[in-house]
């Protein structure tokens, strides 16, 4: 149950910021919450059972480019 809060508060979040398809919010509350949670081996698995579920939705991974240069900067 805690899970499934997590997610459908992350939707939430989504929901109020972005103006997107309720199909769409919820895939990127599924993978924001649970991606991080997996072993490089659970997530073509993972990928595999949401497509299943959302089929015919994708959606672009973050942009974490300009976050990874400037943890970068502040580590050297």
């Amino acid at each position: 149950m805690r899970s499934l809060k997590a997610i459908l508060t992350s939707a939430g979040h989504l929901k109020r910021t972005l103006n997107l398809d309720e199909n769409i919010l919820s895939l990127i509350a599924l993978k924001e919450v649970n991606l991080p949670k997996f072993t490089s081996s659970d997530i073509p698995l993972f990928e595999s059972i949401t497509s299943d579920l959302f089929p015919g939705i994708q959606i672009q991974s973050r942009d974490y480019s300009e976050l990874i240069t400037v943890v970068s900067d502040i580590l050297k």
